[in-house]
């Protein structure tokens, strides 16, 4: 966002219109865009009477994250009451709710559930590993060149200068190195072996969708499990 920074250089924009944006958009941000089933509800194409592939790609992906968010809540806890009465839950929702623009009432309704609060979680994982991989790294990998979004040219047909084209190397070298994979066993960060077994089949679920998706046509559009990453790219 600096003055000259990738911001300014990648994006049709200058560093003062950039920031001009950010303040006036953000906050509109809307963190059910998050959950695909009521993002699909509030932009009016579910149910719409015709096909969408990539919706549906999108959700196969959101439903297993959403799945295992649920089971490893209901580990710990027995009912929706014991969940609310979590300081510690209280106090997470509490700081989200004051630093999301717009907070975080919208995907949770009207009281912390063990439901809601599996869906927000489910949420979280989706923009890490998913929503970054459709909006940050699928666009990065198509982009038209100059390398700026929307594509430009000079007038007179000149070349682009010299540094456009390093800061392309330096950022894919930054992108491309090695990553923790959203498909792999994460037991190791649980705080016993029942939320270690969640994880193991979390994974197996995640295979069990790679398997699945393996058995359709192929589309470079769609998002399969073992290209996700469990981290975003920055």
């Amino acid at each position: 966002m600096v003055k000259g920074g990738d911001f300014e250089t990648i994006f049709s924009f200058t560093q003062k219109g950039m920031c001009k944006l950010m303040e006036e958009t953000y906050d509109e941000y809307d963190i059910t865009t998050l959950d695909p089933t009521l993002d699909a509800q509030r932009r009016g194409i579910k149910g719409a009477g015709f096909e969408t592939p990539a919706l549906a790609n999108r959700q196969a992906h959101f439903d297993v994250m959403h799945a295992h968010a649920l089971a490893y809540l209901r580990l710990y806890y027995s009912s929706d009451q014991q969940l609310s009465s979590d300081a510690s839950v209280q106090s997470w929702v509490d700081e989200l709710e004051r630093t999301i623009p717009g907070g975080v009432q919208k995907r949770l309704g009207s009281a912390i559930t063990i439901e809601s609060a599996a869906r927000l979680t489910a949420a979280f994982i989706y923009l890490a590993s998913v929503e970054h991989e459709i909006l940050g790294t699928g666009l990065w990998n198509y982009q038209m060149w100059t390398h700026i979004q929307p594509a430009r040219v000079y007038k007179n047909g000149q070349r682009e200068p010299l540094d456009v084209y390093q800061r392309l190397v330096n950022a894919n070298f930054n992108l491309n190195v090695s990553r923790a994979q959203l498909l792999q066993d994460f037991s190791y960060l649980a705080i016993d072996e029942k939320g270690a077994a969640a994880f193991r089949t979390f994974l197996s679920d995640l295979r069990g969708l790679q398997a699945r998706l393996e058995q359709e046509p192929f589309a470079h559009w769609k998002i399969y499990p073992k290209i996700l990453e469990a981290n975003i790219n920055a």
